[in-house]
C-alpha cells in the first residue's frame, strides 16, 4: 500500500524569518515557527497550542525571502508541506531527533485583529 507524507497548517507566525543564504547571495532555506491553536486546552497542562518548526527549500525560499523578507511574528500563514523526523548522531553517540515541517507551499492570509464585543460576548474583526 503507498502511503503520503502530507501536512497543511494554519497558525501564525511565533518569530520572523531566519534566512541562510552562500557566499554568492543565493537563498539555501528559510526557517521559522508556527503557532496553531488547538481544538481543545490540554485539561492537565493548559496548552492550547502547538509551536510547528518550518523550514523552506528552493523556489519557497527564495520567494520567502525576496518578497517577504521583514514577515513579522502574528502573522497568519497557511503551509502546505511534508513532516520529517531526522536522526543524527552528537558527540558521544547520544542520538538526537529533529522535527520540522518542509514547506512547498504557502499562503499569507491578511486576517485582522479580533476585538471583545461589549460584555465578551464573542468578537468582531476589527
Amino acid at each position: 500500500m503507498a502511503t503520503h507524507n502530507s501536512v497543511t497548517l494554519l497558525g501564525r507566525l511565533m518569530e520572523g524569518l531566519t534566512i541562510k543564504k552562500t557566499s554568492e547571495g543565493k537563498v539555501v532555506f528559510c526557517r521559522t515557527k508556527l503557532v496553531v491553536d488547538r481544538k481543545f486546552a490540554n485539561k492537565k497542562t493548559g496548552q492550547n497550542a502547538d509551536v510547528f518548526p518550518l523550514v523552506f527549500f528552493g523556489e519557497s525560499a527564495t520567494l520567502l525571502s525576496e518578497k517577504f523578507p521583514n514577515l513579522q511574528p502574528g502573522q497568519c500563514m497557511i503551509v502546505q508541506g511534508a513532516a520529517h523526523m531526522d536522526r543524527y548522531e552528537k558527540k558521544g553517540g547520544k542520538t538526537e531527533y529533529s522535527f520540522n515541517v518542509v514547506g512547498e507551499m504557502f499562503n499569507l492570509i491578511p486576517i485582522a485583529p479580533f476585538k471583545k464585543q461589549n460584555k465578551g460576548r464573542g468578537a468582531h474583526v476589527a
